[in-house]
C-alpha cells in the first residue's frame, strides 16, 4: 500500500525542461522523468523500496510552466483537479 505522493510539476513545454533540467535530462514524458526519479531513489538515495512503483512513492504531476525570470514553476490550472 502507498502511503506517500509525490506531486510534482512536469513542465508542458520542451524549451522549459531544457532550460531547467538540462538538454540531457529533458524527458520526453512523465514516464521517463519518473523512471528517472524511481533510478536515482534506488541508486543515489538508497532507498529501493521508495522507488518501488508498487508498493513505495506514488508519483504523480501536475501541468505547470517554468518562467525563468522569476525563477520559479507555476501549476498551469487547478492541480488538486490534475
Amino acid at each position: 500500500q502507498q502511503w506517500v505522493t509525490l506531486f510534482i510539476p512536469w513542465l508542458e513545454l520542451v524549451e522549459d525542461r531544457i532550460e531547467l533540467y538540462g538538454s540531457e535530462n529533458k524527458f520526453d514524458t512523465m514516464q521517463e522523468q519518473e523512471s528517472y526519479i524511481r533510478d536515482w531513489l534506488r541508486k543515489e538515495a538508497n532507498m529501493a523500496e521508495e522507488a518501488d512503483p508498487i508498493d513505495g512513492l506514488r508519483i504523480l504531476f501536475y501541468p505547470a510552466r517554468y518562467h525563468s525570470g522569476m525563477n520559479s514553476i507555476f501549476a498551469m490550472g487547478d492541480i488538486i483537479c490534475a
